[in-house]
């Protein structure tokens, strides 16, 4: 089963606008690499596929809110 955007970043398909964005910064700072260097190279490439995702999702659902 796929997961949508709205999992990706835990917000509801009704979600206004605001909601999305800071669940987007939320998520961004939590799994940013830069701050998962510390941890080793596995941990780093884990967190930029996470990026990833969660930059997908807010590309697509920031582009649709505004």
């Amino acid at each position: 089963m796929a997961v949508t955007y709205y999992e990706v970043l835990g917000v509801a398909r009704d979600a206004p606008t605001d909601q999305i964005r800071r669940a987007y910064l939320v998520l961004a700072r939590q799994h940013h690499p830069d701050f998962h260097t510390a941890a080793g190279a596995g941990s780093v490439d884990s967190a930029e596929e996470r990026m990833r995702e969660i930059n997908l999702a807010w590309q697509v659902l920031g582009d649709e809110a505004g």
